[in-house]
């Protein structure tokens, strides 16, 4: 029997919070004090680290694998219409969504803004391209 990898990961940081909290409910025992309230402040501490900790290092994660991303994109060079006088420009910039991209017209000194926009066209596949429908069924005479 297979046990889940998130399942088995579960349990292991529950026992872990258990057996810390009981250690520390324990040694709250020796000092004369009640076993209940450390243990269950013990419980709450830990709960707010790990998920200010766990939230730190996801949001860290995100933001490296997003510059990653970035890194990967090349620089596109293109030669673009200006909007105003249609005399062509040729520009270099790097597609990213979160900025804007503006260039000057080297003719006419006008602001541009590049519009980028992606459009998906669906690959056509003929299923056996050696065989030939006949266009003209075959007529028999009687």
């Amino acid at each position: 029997m297979k046990v889940n990898k998130n399942l088995l990961s579960f349990f292991k940081s529950t026992v872990t919070v258990v057996a810390l909290s009981s250690l520390s409910g324990w040694a709250f025992m020796l000092l004369d004090k009640p076993f209940l309230p450390a243990f269950l402040l013990t419980i709450g501490i830990q709960y707010i680290l790990f998920t200010a900790v766990a939230g730190t290092v996801n949001n860290y994660f995100i933001q490296q694998t997003k510059q990653k991303e970035l890194d990967k994109l090349e620089n596109l060079s293109t030669l673009l219409e200006c909007a105003a006088c249609k005399a062509p420009n040729i520009t270099t910039f790097i597609p990213d969504q979160n900025e804007r991209f503006e260039f000057v017209c080297d003719k006419c000194e006008g602001k541009n803004v590049v519009n980028i926009n992606f459009t998906v066209a669906r690959v056509t596949e003929l299923s056996d391209p050696m065989t030939v429908a006949p266009t003209i069924p075959n007529i028999s005479t009687r």
